[in-house]
């Protein structure tokens, strides 16, 4: 993936993010957003790079939970960690009730149908 490849993506994903923002849905906007299907193949593309985008915004706050030795001396890591989590959500909400409300696209390594599927797995 080039660099303009890399760019369109995220700007797609950023349209993704404010347009769940902005109307409160909570099912992945894949039609609803025109330059998203131009990106991203499948409901599944998205919902991988949104999680990739949740990854790299929970290990950024991880990192500085776990290394800002000044103020976090002597805390365990289970407790850092839920800061970390914590802070990643306050900064992204809406990335992760996305993530939340449609996790049910993948069930033990692959993709769910519908989210019927999903709950008979369980």
């Amino acid at each position: 993936m080039g660099w303009d490849d890399f760019h369109r993506r995220n700007r797609a994903i950023d349209a993704v993010l404010d347009y769940a923002h902005r109307t409160g849905q909570t099912s992945l906007p894949f039609e609803e957003v025109p330059e998203v299907t131009t990106i991203f193949e499948h409901r599944k593309d998205l919902f991988l790079a949104l999680q990739a985008k949740w990854s790299r915004t929970l290990a950024g706050y991880m990192e500085y939970e776990l290394y800002d030795d000044e103020e976090n001396s002597g805390m365990n890591s289970e407790y850092l960690a839920e800061v970390a989590w914590n802070n990643a959500v306050a900064r992204q909400p809406t990335l992760r009730r996305l993530l939340d409300s449609n996790e049910f696209l993948l069930i033990k390594g692959r993709w769910a149908v519908s989210a019927r599927e999903f709950a008979s797995s369980s």
